[in-house]
């Protein structure tokens, strides 16, 4: 079934002129234009990151463009023959399922329809709750905010600072995101008064910034 889905297309956009890459699965013209990619991502969207413990659902998407429009695809996941490595880290089912047993970087490898796609997931010690780091006591229109997502063991302490990407935006934001998806912190331009709301996830764990710009 054909669906709308924005980061593809957005992927692809970003993707024109550059040169063929076998992790997407990404074919393109002679022009350097994509035509027709295909890429593992988590089936809820989001990022590829999880927490040893964690289970986390991944499909393959494929996207055909023709100059800036894009025609988004999702295929149900049995129709590929999955795996993982390092095996003794995660376990991947025939639909798709990853169960993390410990902290590593995965290779997830999705074969079917004449293809084998390849990505990665970062897996963490285990998580017990987000939080943030940066959130001013005050904010005013023209500050820049930097703020970064940690992760937290059961006792508080800090076990990472997450990819900025780990923010999945918000709603109502009295703000511009400068800088999304570095290593960095989030980079946000407060731009006018009003209310700033920021969600971060990762696997079934959110937690949600609000701020007052005044």
């Amino acid at each position: 079934m054909d669906i709308p889905y924005a980061s593809l297309v957005a992927g692809c956009l970003v993707a024109l002129g550059c040169r063929a890459d076998s992790r997407s699965g990404a074919i393109r013209d002679s022009g350097g234009a994509v035509t027709h990619s295909f890429r593992i991502e988590p089936e809820e969207g989001g990022n590829a990151i999880l927490a040893a413990g964690d289970s986390l659902a991944f499909t393959v998407d494929s996207s055909e463009c023709h100059g800036d429009v894009c025609d988004s695809n999702r295929f149900n996941p049995a129709a590929f023959a999955w795996s993982v490595e390092p095996a003794e880290a995660a376990t991947i089912d025939a639909r798709g399922m990853l169960r993390a047993r410990r902290a590593a970087l995965l290779l997830l490898t999705a074969r079917g329809r004449g293809r084998t796609l390849e990505d990665s997931a970062r897996v963490y010690p285990p998580i017990a709750f987000l939080g943030w780091v940066g959130k001013p006591g005050t904010a005013n229109t023209g500050d820049t905010l930097r703020v970064s997502v940690v992760a937290r063991d059961s006792a508080g302490v800090e076990i990472a600072r997450l990819p900025a990407n780990t923010i999945m935006g918000g709603t109502g934001m009295s703000g511009e995101l400068l800088d999304w998806g570095g290593p960095g912190p989030t980079v946000v331009w407060l731009d006018k008064p009003g209310n700033l709301m920021l969600v971060a996830r990762l696997a079934h764990r959110w937690d949600t910034l609000r701020l007052v710009v005044k």
